[in-house]
């Protein structure tokens, strides 16, 4: 459960510091670079022997740290361009529904059971996703009813490209490829993400189509890595102790809800409308049912 929570807290962490950072009209790309560079310095950094070129290539589960790097940069894009064309809501609720693709997986490949409570369980914490998020009035965003018509693909790739990362970190955990004892799946997938980022990066300068990075964004860059490595960390450990994927992810997107959403009242004065409120119950509702299923 210690590991739940932490994986909870790092993720909402991050989202904190997104919504700071919005504030302060950085550009987020160049801070997700810094990010994942700092991210590998610090797995470099935790890894008890340094990392062989010949070594790590013949690893097992090298070619997934290598396609899961690239998710998440193209990931990352996909999102923004989301939060774009339809807004910042609709984005994250596409985000956190992606726990039906882990969820279903984990029910039809690995065989994990389905009972009456983890049933009303998922149906709470879906509920629950639609509730927390729901605004009064309709976000304002730069692009028009015709752009976002031409532009539907964007949340439809941001719940695969959500529930592929949550499936293919459970499919590598649940067949032992990844262990939590071995830091450099960590560090490749990381760097892999910053070799991607760094060379669109260089794409885009040449372009003249992006500014240079400034000490604002470098300096968010590293605190947003710094999070952002233990949030990945302490989902490998939690895959790894036994929980099944049809509860745990449920519970760990409903969680990351919960706590970014009274981050928001604490923090950025947010006020909650009634159905808000709702919707937070429903989310402790599922919460407790299925943590008691999956003890």
């Amino acid at each position: 459960m210690i590991y739940l929570l932490l994986s909870i807290l790092t993720a909402s962490g991050l989202n904190i510091l997104f919504k700071i950072f919005g504030h302060r009209s950085m550009d987020l790309f160049k801070v997700i670079m810094v990010n994942y560079i700092v991210c590998f310095l610090i797995g470099q950094f935790f890894s008890p022997t340094p990392i062989g070129w010949t070594e790590m290539l013949e690893a097992r589960w090298f070619s997934y740290a290598a396609v899961l790097g690239i998710i998440f940069i193209v990931g990352f894009n996909i999102i923004a361009q989301t939060v774009h064309y339809f807004g910042i809501t609709l984005a994250t609720v596409m985000q956190k529904m992606s726990l039906l693709i882990s969820v279903i997986f984990a029910i039809l490949y690995f065989g994990e059971g389905v009972s009456f409570l983890k049933i009303i369980g998922l149906i709470l914490a879906l509920l629950s996703i639609l509730l927390i998020t729901k605004r009064e009035k309709k976000e304002v965003t730069a692009s028009s009813a015709k752009e976002r018509y031409r532009h539907l693909y964007l949340p439809i790739f941001t719940f695969l490209l959500s529930g592929l990362i949550d499936s293919m970190l459970l499919f590598l955990s649940k067949r032992g490829i990844v262990l939590t004892t071995d830091p450099h799946f960590i560090t490749v997938l990381f760097g892999m993400a910053a070799v991607s980022a760094g060379l669109y990066y260089l794409y885009l300068r040449v372009l003249k189509k992006i500014e240079n990075l400034t000490m604002g964004e470098l300096l968010a860059g590293i605190i947003l890595g710094s999070i952002n490595y233990f949030s990945i960390y302490f989902i490998l450990r939690l895959l790894q102790t036994g929980w099944d994927g049809s509860i745990l992810f449920p519970m760990n997107n409903i969680g990351i809800l919960v706590v970014s959403a009274i981050a928001g009242i604490v923090f950025f004065k947010e006020g909650l409308r009634r159905w808000n409120w709702l919707g937070l119950l429903l989310a402790l509702m599922a919460l407790a049912i299925l943590g008691y299923e999956g003890v």
